[in-house]
């Protein structure tokens, strides 16, 4: 069986049977195979039925392809609406491309498994002309499936980095200062600094200026530059496109962090971040930040606990039955644990924002948005971006905003309605008790429904806004997701903390209300608990029925007829395609921050919220570390500055975990008995809750006037930064001045040879391992 080796540097000819013993082929199961990117395209079911000496491929047939829809599918997917958008030494390079495009510009229509073949053939064309990338091709085990492998050699991202000023980072032996050596500072990359910039070695030994996650980002947005490859799937001519798992890289992972017998916070962060990027990387360092946050929390937490059994091991007592003047002191001590929850609170914030800038400025990652590329669903006309005079999608400001306003409107509509039938339920409850169990049914049936529908309405409501990158897509789901979850998450802990007891009182019932609350929420903890274990097996059992099917497809064919394409072995970039793709961070930083709302609003009704949170936590890391090496595909290693929206978000909670828990112990808890006799009303109670709340504020700002945001460490490692650029790097003024110019460069083209192209061919053509 023959295969095929496309490459764009023209070092190794075709393959066929008679050579396959060349050294120089690379085995798609050699565990250092280079090739970092892969598409995948489907073989239609009937391929063999295309006569292409019929017309010139033009059949009768119902699925056809008219010019006009061609024309469409032309423009979308290569962002050229002709031929001549191509230069014309670039054109004389290329055959499957101009053939669509003269299709395009016919009168009849085409078949659509012809428009696959040479759409496929055309991509492998635009990736060797235009980017300079070497390709190697494959039929899946049971042939119903073509990978095409991606490799972008040294020299071609170097030229792609200087042409957009990709930021590299100088060499240690720069820095004389073994203090700031771990700090290394980021310069674009320029052939003239090479000597300045460290080198990353892989392990077969090869060095590069890159590291690997950096080739990825640097080998997807080439891609994205000349291929919709988005675009190009939801049409049907791909599949999908994914990067590469580098097994010897991986392994490494999974070892030391990515196995479920590691009950640790430890995380090898730097690994982490070099494989999946700073994104990925930022938000295990927040995890794990929190989670060491939590250990004086939860200590604080256990001795409250301790404190009040042994003090009062009788429990807490309703005031009906304590005396006036008589101290609750469970309730005493949960009060002063609240008090120094609010303080951890504001202090938690600040010092993350610390951790934040320390990391960015360590990994180079500030101001990284102003670079991201665009998402390749984002839509838009085409145009000359006026800066960069790069072609580009554009989308109208204004016209976004509008659906921003709506899409606000009808979120807001759907949390309202969940609003107001969590009142209908309960006040239905206290009006029927005996129908609680009912009420409570319709509650957990309503919490599930609207899950699922406000889900699936907030993702589509953010994709109809049309976000240009991923950065800015997320925020706005981030928003709508976390508005509706909120509610969902806290209105049954919020009417049990302050509207139950008042209904309760004018019907003479009497209830610790504070050790209900604490008993919800260890339940909630304990669900939690159950759901990460449901999380995590949800990719293992469609993992193995998608293989066991798979199978038994291969069996079947196996019996019908003699197939010498059919093959047992799965070589491992084949099998990263059954592999779920990874969804990103924002579940996992949802379910993190709803959790953060369970410790900071509601403790001090349950002091042991902490621990619990804790050993979530700790559970929360090795599940996510083993999903992402285990059972998920490798994303694209995204850079990130910081947590993004969530940081507000965790701000904003930090500032009602004060109210709540203030309002908590003033209104719900029972510390001192001084209002039997109805001689306390509710406006000396809320006088109260305003003068501790104050109280609180004032010493909340104190902290963040005495905590600066940027520590004194990180404003010298800046400062070192400076000076080390400007004494080693630039030699003078007007270099430094170029360097703000260097993202309009229009990057230069590999020189393309006329037998470059020769291997490329159909597999209606050609028969293809």
């Amino acid at each position: 069986m023959p295969r095929i080796r496309c490459n764009a540097n023209l070092s190794i000819p075709l393959v066929t049977d008679s050579d396959q013993e060349d050294q120089d082929l690379i085995d798609p199961r050699d565990i250092h195979d280079p090739y970092q990117y892969m598409i995948v395209f489907e073989i239609p079911e009937n391929d063999d039925d295309t006569d292409e000496d019929d017309n010139d491929g033009k059949t009768k047939s119902d699925d056809m392809i008219s010019p006009t829809e061609l024309g469409s599918l032309l423009g979308e997917s290569f962002m050229c609406d002709h031929i001549s958008d191509y230069k014309p030494e670039q054109i004389k390079h290329m055959e499957y491309l101009p053939a669509l495009y003269k299709w395009a510009e016919g009168t009849d229509d085409i078949k659509r498994t012809v428009i696959q073949e040479h759409m496929r053939c055309a991509c492998i064309e635009l990736l060797h002309i235009l980017c300079g990338f070497e390709t190697y091709q494959f039929r899946s085990r049971d042939n119903d499936e073509i990978f095409v492998k991606i490799y972008a050699h040294e020299e071609t991202l170097r030229l792609y980095a200087e042409a957009t000023g990709f930021k590299c980072q100088l060499k240690p032996e720069i820095e004389p200062n073994k203090d700031f050596r771990q700090y290394l500072p980021f310069i674009p990359y320029k052939a003239s600094y090479q000597s300045f910039l460290q080198t990353y070695k892989n392990e077969a030994g090869v060095e590069s200026y890159f590291r690997a996650s950096d080739q990825l980002v640097m080998t997807s947005a080439m891609i994205t530059e000349h291929i919709d490859v988005g675009f190009m799937c939801n049409q049907g001519m791909a599949k999908e496109a994914m990067c590469l798992h580098n097994e010897f890289a991986l392994s490494s992972l999974k070892a030391k962090w990515g196995s479920l017998k590691l009950f640790s916070m430890f995380q090898p962060i730097a690994e982490v971040r070099n494989y999946y990027g700073e994104k990925i990387a930022m938000y295990f360092c927040w995890l794990g930040f929190y989670s060491r946050w939590l250990i004086p929390l939860a200590f604080m937490g256990v001795v409250t606990v301790v404190a009040s059994w042994i003090v009062f091991p009788e429990g807490s007592k309703p005031p009906s039955k304590m005396d006036v003047g008589e101290i609750n002191w469970p309730q005493t001590f949960n009060a002063a644990f609240s008090l120094v929850l609010a303080c951890w609170a504001a202090v938690f914030c600040e010092f993350w924002n610390r951790e934040g800038e320390k990391l960015a400025t360590s990994w180079g990652t500030k101001e990284c948005k102003e670079i991201e590329p665009p998402r390749p669903e984002f839509k838009g006309e085409r145009r000359i971006n006026p800066i960069n005079e790069r072609m580009e999608r554009y989308y109208p400001r204004g016209e976004r905003s509008l659906k921003q306003m709506i899409s606000f409107s009808a979120s807001s509509l759907v949390v309202g309605l969940v609003i107001i039938i969590v009142v209908e339920i309960f006040f239905y409850r206290n009006a029927y008790p005996s129908q609680k169990v009912v009420a409570g049914i319709v509650n957990a049936i309503q919490i599930q429904v609207f899950n699922i529908i406000y889900g699936k309405m907030a993702v589509k409501l953010t994709d109809w806004e049309n976000h240009r990158t991923a950065s800015e897509y997320e925020d706005a789901l981030i928003l709508k997701i976390f508005l509706f979850q909120f509610v969902n998450s806290y209105n049954t802990l919020f009417v049990l903390a302050f509207i139950q007891p008042y209904i309760d009182k004018a019907n003479q019932i009497e209830e610790d209300y504070m050790s209900i609350l604490g008993l919800q929420l260890a339940i909630i903890f304990f669900t939690g608990f159950a759901m990460n274990a449901v999380e995590l097996g949800k990719p293992f059992i469609k993992s193995w029925l998608d293989k066991r099917a798979e199978e038994k497809g291969i069996a079947e064919q196996k019996k019908k007829e003699d197939n010498n394409l059919i093959r047992e072995e799965m070589f491992p970039s084949e099998a990263n395609a059954k592999l779920e793709p990874y969804e990103g961070t924002l579940e996992d930083y949802l379910e993190l921050v709803i959790q953060f709302g369970f410790v900071i609003l509601f403790c001090s009704a349950f002091p042991l919220t902490p621990l619990f949170a804790l050993l979530n936590n700790i559970y929360e890391i090795r599940i996510d570390a083993f999903k992402l090496c285990w059972l998920s595909q490798r994303p694209i290693p995204l850079r990130a500055e910081d947590i993004g929206t969530w940081s507000g978000i965790v701000k904003v909670m930090s500032i009602l975990g004060v109210v709540t828990n203030l309002a908590l112990i003033v209104f719900t808890a029972n510390i001192v008995n001084l209002d039997v006799n109805g001689s306390v009303g509710y406006l000396y109670k809320f006088g109260i809750f305003v003068a501790i709340e104050h109280i609180v504020f004032i010493v909340k700002l104190g902290v963040l006037n005495v905590v600066d945001p940027i520590s004194p460490e990180v404003q010298d490692i800046r400062r070192r930064h400076d000076f080390l650029i400007k004494k080693y790097v630039y030699k003078n003024a007007s270099e430094i001045e170029s360097l703000e110019t260097q993202r309009d460069i229009i990057p230069p083209r590999h020189k393309v040879h006329d037998h470059d192209l020769e291997d490329i061919v159909p597999f209606g053509k050609l028969m293809i391992k």
